[in-house]
């Protein structure tokens, strides 16, 4: 099977179950209107593992296109950008990703006046810090060091554009708390529910073929 072809069942295989699974809402996003977090949030950063770069870029262009197409654009990038950031974290693993990225988000939101009074808030972002310096890392800790760098990435966007106070963040922790380790526990499911998935596609197709193929 040509490698594009693989990119493509891929890419379009997790993007159907993440539509699947934005049926489910998992909290409010506090400062919008009517935006919720959904369990598609927890499957959004696997695009970057199975999908790898061009899985990034499509993914970028599919909203990109999405926001041109009902005149929306400045909301995409304030929703869309730190999943972005999330699925570069498992597309590749540059240390500006996984360590510069968050460091940069608690410099940006310490220097911020509401931001330094809830200095408290960037403790979660010391997780993907601390991932990255283990020795050994599962998937469950890679899941939870990226949904913490898009939740790192977000927090700093709402921050500078959305009216926030320190009120407002404290309050925010236990939601956090509860809601980032559902989204690592959604992704760390997803990626063994894949991963077996291709086992038994892969077990089918060799018994069809010969033996010498496989």
């Amino acid at each position: 099977m040509r490698a594009w072809y693989r990119f493509l069942i891929n890419f379009f295989l997790v993007t159907a179950f993440m539509a699947l699974m934005s049926i489910l809402k998992v909290s409010h996003i506090w400062g919008s209107k009517a935006a919720f977090f959904s369990l598609a949030n927890s499957i959004r950063p696997l695009i970057g593992l199975y999908g790898g770069l061009p899985g990034v870029f499509l993914y970028l262009i599919i909203y990109l296109i999405k926001a041109f197409l009902t005149g929306h654009v400045f909301s995409p990038f304030i929703f869309h950008l730190p999943t972005a950031f999330s699925v570069l974290y498992w597309a590749n693993r540059s240390w500006i990703i996984r360590l510069a990225v968050p460091l940069a988000c608690i410099v940006l939101f310490l220097v911020h006046p509401v931001g330094f009074q809830a200095a408290f808030y960037t403790l979660f972002w010391l997780i993907p810090l601390g991932v990255y310096f283990m020795p050994l890392k599962g998937i469950f800790l890679h899941a939870l060091a990226s949904t913490f760098i898009a939740h790192a990435v977000g927090s700093v966007l709402w921050l500078y554009w959305i009216p926030m106070s320190p009120e407002m963040f404290a309050g925010l922790v236990p939601i956090v708390i509860v809601e980032r380790l559902v989204f690592a526990t959604g992704m760390t499911l997803t990626y063994y529910m894949f991963e077996s998935a291709k086992q038994l596609l892969q077990s089918l197709a060799c018994h069809k073929l010969s033996k010498k193929s496989c």
